[in-house]
């Protein structure tokens, strides 16, 4: 296993990450895991970064440590770094256990993160606003909900069954539920296949003749 200390570098404008990597093979392609050089390498392309290997450890232990004696709180107040939190903790889960995510430093880099994320990929709906045709169809659904003593115009919801529709709902799940378990020839539909003609299909005990074959026909469905 090798441990060492990187540095990827924005050639564009000269903003950098450090952070630490273990792995089996030098040529794996890591690029860093930080939410921010993550976004900022899929908005200028990876080939206008640099990434440098600038110490190799023994240990993960003191590959962490050397980390931690870079990654400081000061180092992250520097407006070139795209590192969000302190180095030397080995993972966020770290971090947000120990509540260490809640610095101003770190909320500050989360938000230039969000910011820079809604950037890159912009909201469906980010900016529109709705027609006065449809505010006033909302405006009057809400009008009809609430003039319905709060309850829902469709469906089952404020309603409630009737006893007779209990019973047999009832009836229903225990025929059902009496199936369960149950296999091969015991099982209502034990030993049948569906065969089809290629028009139709349906299921039996035994193949329907010349022309049939084995499965169900399936339409495609409309989107």
């Amino acid at each position: 296993m090798h441990y060492y200390l990187y540095k990827i570098t924005n050639l564009t404008n000269n903003r950098y990450y450090i952070g630490v990597h273990k792995t089996k093979n030098l040529n794996d392609g890591y690029m860093g895991s930080g939410k921010v050089i993550r976004q900022a390498i899929e908005k200028y392309g990876i080939s206008n970064f640099k990434k440098e290997i600038l110490e190799v450890f023994d240990t993960v232990e003191s590959m962490y440590a050397r980390e931690r004696e870079i990654v400081t709180e000061d180092f992250l107040s520097h407006e070139k770094v795209y590192n969000l939190r302190k180095g030397g903790n080995g993972g966020f889960d770290f971090i947000t256990k120990n509540k260490l995510n809640l610095t101003t430093e770190f909320l500050k880099k989360r938000a230039d993160s969000i910011k820079l994320s809604h950037k890159l990929k912009p909201r469906k709906y980010a900016g529109k606003k709705h027609s006065e045709e449809t505010k006033q169809h909302i405006s009057q659904k809400r009008k009809d909900f609430f003039e319905n003593g709060g309850k829902h115009p469709k469906g089952m919801l404020g309603k409630k069954h009737k006893e007779e529709t209990k019973k047999y709902v009832s009836e229903v799940l225990k025929e059902k539920s009496s199936m369960i378990g149950k296999k091969g020839l015991d099982h209502p539909v034990g030993g049948t296949k569906w065969y089809n003609n290629g028009v139709k299909h349906l299921r039996t005990d035994k193949n329907p003749g010349e022309g049939w074959i084995e499965g169900r026909i399936f339409k495609k469905r409309k989107r």
